[in-house]
């Protein structure tokens, strides 16, 4: 898989965001041309597929603002830190979005989305065990349960 392989010649950050980075490199192609790759780098993130006692698949509706609107999607979120540990993120994720705790959390998947310029990894928990916890999700998540 080496001749497949593209070399960094140079990196130049243009943009600084809240949650993402974007990045011109310039890359060293296995042939000995080079090409540009714009690459937006993100912090990772984790996705929960919680799953009841009777085999159902809790699921959150939320605004996505890139799409103009509403997504049923899993519970999800960025991580904090590149540091953070991903089995506790979930939980904070659970819990913020669905008001659930978990008993034990068991990594399932880590996945990168298909696409060449976003640099975001996913860790996807599958969670067969909750339970209903005195937690009210936060408001400010924007969620219809």
């Amino acid at each position: 898989m080496t001749e497949l392989f593209e070399k960094t010649v140079s990196s130049e950050q243009l943009y600084d965001g809240k949650v993402v980075k974007l990045f011109k490199d310039i890359v060293e192609l296995p042939n000995g041309n080079t090409s540009v790759r714009e690459i937006v780098r993100h912090v990772g993130a984790v996705c929960v597929v919680p799953i009841t006692d009777k085999g159902e698949i809790i699921l959150v509706k939320q605004f996505r603002y890139p799409f103009g609107r509403v997504l049923l999607e899993l519970p999800a979120g960025k991580l904090d830190s590149p540091d953070e540990d991903p089995l506790e993120a979930a939980k904070r994720e659970l819990s913020e979005e669905r008001g659930l705790l978990l008993r034990a959390l068991n990594i399932w998947v880590h996945t990168f989305p298909p696409l060449p310029y976003l640099m975001r990894k996913y860790i996807c928990i599958l969670q067969k065990v909750l339970k209903w916890a005195a937690v009210i999700p936060m408001k400010m998540s924007l969620l219809r349960l």
